[in-house]
């Protein structure tokens, strides 16, 4: 996606910079959105998500549609993303963001356990990300990376 600013004017910028020609649901795991929810496709039976009663976030629907296998990515720009400080995640602080997100992170543990590795390198990344910018590492951090520790076994 090309990026454009608030009057439609090209930033210069294209998202995502780069991304391998196919991912998994670890890389999303680990790294979040990597592609904006407008620019993916798929197969319908591959999406097993279908009403929630809670927020629901690109990358929850994006991790359900991984669970089936892996994804291409096609590295044409094939669109345009306007910014918009009025949207959701423009209006919402970083903290607030990560809080909820780690909610998701957490509920989506419980669905994977076998996916424990990738959900502590999150937690662990997420958290020297809070840190390096001064936001208070939360309670719902030190849980995740207290539930997904891969070696539990070893520190208790």
């Amino acid at each position: 996606m090309r990026l454009i600013d608030e009057g439609g004017s090209p930033t210069g910028r294209l998202y995502p910079a780069r991304l391998a020609a196919t991912f998994d649901i670890g890389k999303a795991i680990r790294c979040g959105m990597p592609v904006f929810a407008s620019s993916v496709m798929y197969r319908a039976r591959a999406r097993t998500l279908r009403a929630c009663d809670f927020e629901l976030f690109d990358w929850l629907v994006l991790t359900d549609l991984l669970k089936a296998g892996d994804a291409g990515y096609i590295s044409d720009t094939l669109g345009s993303y306007r910014i918009n400080r009025a949207s959701m995640t423009g209006q919402m602080k970083m903290a607030a963001m990560q809080a909820r997100m780690i909610g998701l992170y957490q509920m989506r543990l419980e669905e994977l356990p076998t996916r424990r590795a990738d959900f502590f390198a999150y937690a662990v990344i997420s958290a020297l990300a809070c840190a390096r910018r001064r936001i208070p590492v939360t309670a719902a951090h030190r849980r995740l990376i207290a539930s997904s520790w891969p070696f539990r076994a070893w520190t208790a």
